[in-house]
């Protein structure tokens, strides 16, 4: 365990002592041997999870490969040059969004290429820099075209349904909006204190109002910089992630504190809601992570960037990235070995208990978020080499 993670432990020991001698409000505390669960007094949940999780060995979920759609040669729509968004429909038809040719290639439940919509343009069913595809409520799919300003839709049958401009202009990778399991949609937009907001629309795309999204700790060493004139050129500090935040299907933010294991859910107005830590031993920074590092940051040295190998931290952070399944589910992906790294997984149901860890048979690409639907994942997978695959695989156990 961190120190931080003791640290915090000790503070809510102490607010149970306090409350027990009779002084004020104080948690309502629920506890198991791998899990405690606090009521605090503001009303928010506080859970904390040992390393060990909740599943025993029969019940631990396994992801079982069926399904791989890709190859490194050829010229056919298995061959992917970098695939943006994955996307499965109810008939299990699946749904690659081809980000060099800038078009959609549906494959059917088996991995036969069935259709190609789309090609780069800026006329009605052609797309300039789509960042995000996803089914509606209204059973649509949305393809959000930031570059175009606009969305536009398709049914299962690969009609196209038109599209619509929206306020858009903003390429951010990953997306960070998308739409809530009401229909809702989400799109980055400048709040009027000039911060980084969300622009919520009603279904049929009437402006709503603008939320104010998550902000983590300062850290001001995490980025290298080259200053000039003209530009300024930032790149993180290679293991110094300090915060991600993403919206949530259920319509609140969830956010991870990568310098312990601790994930917060807040309201759309900025309100927690819980708190969920756990356990874990940190991962140190190996030689071997510097080199692949420094290889990494090598077109930033070739810009004149300058790197400071004192500032990169001897201990990795807890955690990575985080992602949603369609029962609520998070699923986090922690800092391990180069080996592990994108290959395991933590998961926690949606009120914040540690469930366990799940091993991936294939290796996940930085911020493309698999999708799932009734006991189905649809992944990108990369090699070795970084070629990009579909990977449809069965969640056993689930």
């Amino acid at each position: 365990m961190r120190p931080s993670d003791r640290w915090w432990l000790v503070c809510v020991a102490l607010i149970l002592i306090l409350g027990a001698c009779g002084g004020g409000d104080r948690p309502q505390r629920t506890a198991t041997e791998h899990l405690a669960v606090d009521t605090m007094p503001g009303g928010w949940i506080a859970v904390a999870n040992s390393a060990r999780g909740l599943w025993d060995m029969a019940e631990a979920w396994q992801v079982v490969e069926d399904v791989r759609i890709g190859s490194v040669e050829g010229d056919g729509a298995e061959v992917f040059g970098r695939i943006r968004a994955v996307e499965l429909d109810a008939a299990g038809r699946m749904y690659v969004f081809e980000e060099l040719a800038q078009e959609l290639r549906v494959f059917g439940p088996d991995g036969r290429h069935l259709r190609t919509i789309g090609r780069k343009g800026g006329g009605p069913g052609e797309f300039a820099f789509v960042t995000h595809i996803q089914f509606g409520p209204d059973d649509r799919l949305w393809v959000i075209d930031p570059e175009n300003n606009r969305v536009s839709w398709i049914d299962s049958t690969g009609a196209f349904l038109g599209s619509e401009w929206v306020m858009g202009g903003m390429v951010l990778l990953p997306w960070p909006g998308g739409l809530d399991q009401d229909g809702y949609y989400y799109v980055p937009a400048f709040t009027q204190g000039g911060r980084m907001g969300l622009a919520r629309f009603t279904p049929d795309l009437v402006s709503s109002d603008t939320l104010n999204t998550p902000r983590g700790p300062s850290v001001p060493d995490h980025a290298f910089e080259i200053r000039t004139d003209e530009r300024l050129t930032r790149v993180p500090v290679p293991f110094t992630q300090p915060f991600r935040w993403r919206l949530a299907p259920t319509g609140t933010f969830w956010a991870l504190f990568h310098h312990e294991y601790r994930l917060v859910e807040l309201s759309l107005d900025g309100d927690t809601l819980r708190t969920a830590t756990r356990d874990y031993q940190p991962v140190t920074v190996t030689e071997e992570d510097i080199t692949t590092a420094l290889e990494d940051l090598q077109f930033f040295v070739d810009r004149g960037g300058q790197i400071d190998l004192s500032r990169i931290p001897s201990e990795k952070p807890a955690t990575r990235d985080l992602f949603f399944d369609d029962d609520g589910n998070v699923w986090v992906i922690p800092w391990t070995s180069p080996a592990e790294q994108n290959r395991v997984v933590d998961v926690f149901d949606g009120e914040g208990r540690y469930l366990g860890r799940v091993s991936l048979p294939f290796r996940l690409p930085e911020r493309i978020y698999p999708v799932f639907k009734e006991g189905t994942m649809l992944a990108v997978a990369v090699d070795d080499d970084n070629v990009p695959y579909v990977v449809r695989a069965r969640i056993d156990g689930r």
